[in-house]
């Protein structure tokens, strides 16, 4: 995932869900996921620190402010809704 300006393309996005994908759902290794995806595997450690760390800061944003952290109105929407691959589609 390259930063240009801070802006990321559909490519940079695919790739992170891949990563997440793998680490997730498959319980890939990041030096796995690395070797599948044609990456180092400073990247995909990189890449998935971020967003466990994005993550967490908004789990405690919400537990500050008493609120879920699913806002989500339908149920289909909220973690785990989507099936396996739908950014592929």
């Amino acid at each position: 995932m390259v930063a240009r300006a801070n802006f990321f393309t559909r490519e940079d996005d695919e790739t992170l869900l891949e990563m997440l994908d793998r680490r997730d759902r498959c319980g890939m290794s990041a030096l796995a996921t690395a070797r599948e995806l044609g990456l180092t595997k400073g990247r995909v450690s990189g890449s998935l620190h971020r967003v466990d760390r994005a993550e967490a800061q908004f789990a405690e944003a919400c537990a500050a402010a008493q609120r879920s952290v699913c806002v989500c109105a339908k149920a289909e929407n909220c973690d785990g809704g989507m099936p396996r691959g739908w950014w592929r589609q």
